[in-house]
């Protein structure tokens, strides 16, 4: 089906997403004006019926090659040479068509091309479209004229020289206006450009930051003699490192608004057995429907999953060589649903993991969601968030 609102494309460059959004406007909005036009020559027995209803079919078409292709100097190139024809069959077959509205199609065509190809192509589509009628007028017959709405004696050299004259004028303030834009375009461009790199500079900077206060805390914590005290360091400096790794995987990523949860699962999992010395074999398997997570919502997210996997690797698996955890994350109606499981062998009280739980019950509010947890042969979260305004699913 086809969406009113212009899809969304790949192009990298303010210019071609106007000219792709203009192209989808332009032959979405034509459909409903020559359906009137149509229907209004049907009803006045106007025999350019024939030509409305090839412009509607040709703004249909357009319409559904730009939705499955993307690719909008395609659809350009054809509605153009159509369009020229569709504008020429009038001047030279429909008698009774008014040279107003004959010139109004020609320029109007003309325009068109100006703004999707540039200057010089819209030039000379405007002349040659143009070209037609003057050619009509010099050749046609008096009641051919006449039927135009020009008396014979108006078509002479005089009016050919005003015509050009006139149209390349129009040319000049059209290739003007384009320039203008092109030029407004590089400079917006530009400028996203330093502000995505400094952006990704301030997030390598507090990578580098979090890093120093990791280190920092485990200083703190090497100088402690009680095994309970430092282990609650090394828990703070888990989930600090959690943090860290969102940061870094900002400044390696193009996008900045949003993140691969899949790659980041990954990574944090391999970072947390390093960090706590984890030597045993953990498959770790990642399932999702969900490509890429809004940068708002990583933070709590990446806590989550630190809290789920260092609770798993200390507590699931202490005493074991091998097991697995498997996450999926799926989306059913307007929900996702994170599901987590390991396969370990738990011997810590789940009453005994106090803060872990209340700091899962406060990261899931902060999304607003929700969770449960079972144990049967290893452990299983289930948590449940709002899809709309938290994720992106995958184009």
């Amino acid at each position: 089906m086809i969406k009113l609102k212009p899809p969304k494309t790949d192009y990298a460059s303010l210019d071609d997403v106007g000219k792709f959004n203009m192209m989808w406007n332009i032959s979405l909005v034509l459909v409903p004006v020559f359906f009137i036009l149509f229907v209004t020559h049907l009803v006045y027995n106007d025999p350019s019926w024939i030509t409305s209803f090839t412009a509607i079919l040709l703004a249909l078409s357009n319409s559904l090659l730009l939705y499955k292709t993307r690719k909008y100097k395609l659809a350009g190139i054809i509605s153009t040479i159509l369009a020229v024809l569709i504008s020429q069959s009038v001047i030279f077959l429909v008698n009774d068509s008014h040279i107003a509205a004959d010139v109004m199609w020609c320029v109007l065509v003309g325009i068109f091309s100006f703004f999707l190809f540039g200057g010089f192509i819209g030039t000379f589509v405007l002349l040659l479209n143009l070209s037609g009628l003057i050619i009509f007028l010099m050749n046609g017959g008096p009641e051919e004229i006449i039927g135009k709405g020009v008396s014979p004696g108006q078509v002479n050299y005089r009016m050919v020289v005003n015509v050009y004259y006139v149209a390349l004028a129009l040319a000049f303030i059209l290739y003007k206006m384009i320039s203008n834009n092109q030029d407004v375009n590089k400079r917006y461009e530009l400028e996203i450009q330093r502000n995505e790199i400094l952006l990704k500079e301030i997030h390598h900077r507090v990578k580098n930051n979090l890093q120093i206060i990791s280190s920092l805390l485990k200083l703190q914590a090497a100088e402690s003699e009680n095994d309970s005290v430092s282990e609650h360091f090394d828990e703070a400096i888990n989930r600090i490192r959690s943090m860290a790794l969102i940061h870094e995987k900002m400044y390696h990523n193009d996008d900045l608004s949003k993140i691969d949860i899949q790659s980041y699962l990954v990574s944090l999992t391999e970072d947390i057995c390093s960090s706590i010395g984890f030597d045993s074999n953990i498959e770790f398997n990642v399932n999702s429907e969900i490509k890429k997570v809004d940068i708002k919502s990583i933070v709590p997210i990446s806590l989550i999953f630190n809290e789920l996997i260092t609770n798993s690797m200390k507590h699931g698996f202490a005493e074991s060589d091998s097991g697995e955890i498997n996450v999926e994350i799926k989306v059913k109606n307007d929900r996702t649903i994170f599901e987590y499981r390991d396969n370990g062998k738990w011997k810590e009280p789940a009453k005994k993991m106090t803060f872990g739980l209340d700091l899962l019950d406060t990261l899931t509010e902060q999304l607003e969601g929700n969770f449960d947890r079972k144990f049967d042969n290893g452990t299983e979260y289930t948590f449940s968030f709002e899809t709309e305004t938290l994720f992106f699913k995958e184009r």
